[in-house]
């Protein structure tokens, strides 16, 4: 299954999450190079199922672009920190490490409240 709607192959993406609404909505966030071609340079992703993975949404950034290389050789890589909650009312949130600013901190980016759940659907 191939979530990602980059088509390059030079660009990253790794650390995924993925969460089950009630509903059956699949939300799925990754870490992407694709706007910054810099493999340094990433934002985290999202896109979401509304039919068992056998479609995906576009894929959206939904956070500023950031270095991943803050904190090396301290901390050599940005961590497994990442996650993602799903519930029926179209409220998402992704939870990953806030490298920005101090290597503890976490980010809770919330996804969507951008649109009704029922707007998802089209």
């Amino acid at each position: 299954m191939r979530i990602n709607d980059d088509p390059s192959t030079a660009n990253w993406q790794w650390l995924a999450a993925h969460s089950v609404a009630p509903n059956g909505r699949i939300d799925v966030i990754w870490y992407d190079t694709r706007g910054s071609g810099n493999v340094n340079v990433a934002q985290l992703y999202y896109a979401y199922s509304w039919d068992a993975g056998v479609t995906w949404s576009a894929n959206v950034p939904v956070t500023p672009p950031f270095n991943t290389s803050v904190g090396y050789p301290q901390q050599s890589k940005i961590g497994d920190y990442s996650t993602i909650r799903s519930d029926e009312s179209g409220r998402r949130c992704g939870v990953c490490r806030d490298i920005q600013r101090r290597a503890g901190r976490v980010l809770h980016p919330c996804l969507s409240r951008l649109q009704r759940e029922r707007d998802l659907r089209t």
